[in-house]
This record gives C-alpha cells, structure tokens and sequence, in this order.
C-alpha cells in the first residue's frame, strides 16, 4: 500500500472507470492532479500481481476528512482489498489529528452503503446544497438530490381523561394488547419501519442503536403492540414527560392490517392507556400530531376520539427518499 507514482495515472483512471466511479462532469486527471498538489491530501493504491487493484483518495480540511474514489478491481473483491485500503486512509487522517471522516454516495448505491455500514460508518443525513461555479448544467443535479417536501403539521391535544365502553374498545378476539418492556432496537425498527414507510416516517430512521435505546428505555416511555393471530398488527408510543404532559409519539398499523376495522379501538385503548394512572400523576395534557404525509383518515381519527386542533404549521423538510432512507424503486 503506497501513493499513485507518477506514470501511474492512466491505470489509476482505467480502475475507476472499471468500477463505474466516473462521470461527465468529472475529468479524472484534473481530480489526480489536484489530490496530489494538495499538501493535506493523499492517493493511496493496492498493488497485487504487479498492477493496480484498488484505490482510495483521501483528504482533510483540517477539520473533517473525506474519502473519493475507493475502488477494487472486480477480480480481486472479497479479498480485503477495500477494507485494508480504508483503514490506512482512517489511520492517515487520525496521524493528522482529524477526529471525524465523511464520504458521499448516491441513495440507491444500497451495497455501497452495506460496506461501509460494515466498517462501521452510519448514516448521517444532512441537507447537501450544491451550486456549479463552472457553468455546468444544474440538470446533472438528480430528483433525489433536489426534492422537497411541504408539510401541513396539526398538533392535537385532549385536556381531559376521556371514557370509553367495553365496546368501544373491544378488539377482534385474535387481537391482544400487551406493553413491550425494554424492546431492543431491531424490535422496534421492523415496527416503525413497517408501519411508516407508507407515510415517510423518517426521524428514528437515522438513529444508531444507542440513541435508540436512550429513548425506548427512557423512564415514562411506553411502547404497546397489538398482535394479530400472534403477529404483531401495529404498535402506539407513549411518551411520558416531566412537565406533566403524555405524547402519543407514534400510532399507527401494519400495511397489511389497514382497513380491518382495528384503528378506532385500537386507538381509544391507547387513550385508556395514556390516562389510568395514579390520581397524583394524571396527566395534564395529552398529545398528538399528524401531517398531510400520514394516512388520509388519521386526524378525523384523532378527532373522532376526543382530541382537538391547537395549532397548524407549514414546514418544508428535503424528500427523506433524497437521504437514503428508503428503498428505491
């Protein structure tokens, strides 16, 4: 493992365009050019057989590195070629004092971002704004990478314990509700996930298993799954706050048992749920919010059961399928 040599580039170039790294507005001998003038960055190659393998372009800012063009002959993959290469370049960055590495890959590239999961990178979604200063076309910017979304939010609140029958709360008799007590993440991921994918939900999409965990273990939170014929059929998230206040956080179905009559007793049980409790520590306020992203019939739901508008916003977030989040197809 050692820097590009110079009459090494061309064969540096063919490796990259063999793995599908170069683009249109890209000219690779400028991009070699310049890493090696940069005093703070290097081109680090693979050697095996007497020829070039595998590459990996590293550099720092000073304050945060990045790393382009990791690439492997597809004849020598699955041989540690590319593991070996980002692990000199990581320790390169860290002999420089730099405390945090980033790198940028295109939200359907999903084996990509599997490897570097592996070598422990998470994602990180943040709001990526690009500008040409060479007069390219900013047609090259593609739809995920441009895409908002505005969002109508409706925050909903109940002031008051609300009652409901046996009746109205009465679930078919394959139904059961039970509390899940410590979830672990994977638990809850194929929950949330599943249950939000329809409508977008993003926010724990991003968070690591610890961030996780910080939340369903937190004291007051609930987690409460109603199971169908012994699988779970959707899940409601109550978070208890120090204020006196109780947020219904999440609430919703599986895709597939959407539609089977389960959501408005499903709901005023998580009601019941959120109110009994002990007469010193009844809540003063119970929360909810939706947006025009969630099920069309989910705030005549919440209204339905007694809760109530207190305020609207507009928000525009970026498209959370421009970060990566979901599948694409």
């Amino acid at each position: 493992m050692d820097d590009l040599r110079a009459g090494q580039e061309q064969a540096c170039v063919a490796l990259w365009n063999e793995c599908g790294l170069l683009v249109p507005h890209n000219d690779p001998h400028e991009d070699i050019a310049l890493f090696q003038a940069a005093p703070s960055a290097r081109i680090l190659v693979a050697h095996l057989d007497g020829q070039i393998v595998g590459s990996v372009c590293v550099g720092h800012d000073g304050h945060r590195g990045w790393l382009y063009y990791l690439a492997v002959k597809l004849s020598y993959r699955q041989q540690g070629v590319a593991g070996t290469l980002l692990k000199v370049a990581e320790n390169w960055l860290s002999s420089q004092d730099v405390r945090k590495v980033q790198l940028m890959i295109r939200p359907d590239n999903q084996p990509v971002a599997t490897f570097y999961q592996k070598q422990g990178y998470q994602l990180t979604p943040r709001a990526m704004m690009a500008k040409w200063l060479s007069g390219e076309a900013s047609s090259t910017l593609t739809t995920h990478e441009s895409a908002y979304l505005d969002t109508e939010i409706t925050y909903l609140e109940m002031t008051s314990p609300r009652s409901f029958s046996a009746d109205e709360t009465r679930l078919p008799d394959d139904c059961l509700l039970l509390r899940a007590n410590r979830p672990p993440p994977s638990f809850y991921r194929y929950l949330y996930n599943t249950v939000g994918e329809p409508w977008l939900w993003w926010e724990r999409r991003i968070l690591s298993d610890d961030e996780l965990n910080s939340i369903l273990h937190a004291c007051g939170h609930e987690l409460h799954v109603l199971y169908r014929g012994g699988v779970p059929a959707g899940f409601g998230e109550l978070e208890r706050r120090k204020d006196g206040n109780v947020e219904l956080s999440y609430f919703g179905l599986l895709p597939e048992f959407i539609g089977q009559a389960l959501g408005r007793p499903f709901l005023k049980s998580i009601v019941q749920l959120a109110w009994q409790v002990a007469p010193s520590a009844v809540p003063k306020c119970l929360k909810v919010n939706t947006c025009n992203l969630d099920h069309p019939r989910a705030l005549s739901l919440y209204q339905s059961v007694g809760f109530s508008p207190s305020s609207r916003e507009t928000k525009r977030i970026i498209h959370p399928r421009s970060l990566g989040l979901f599948e694409t197809t």
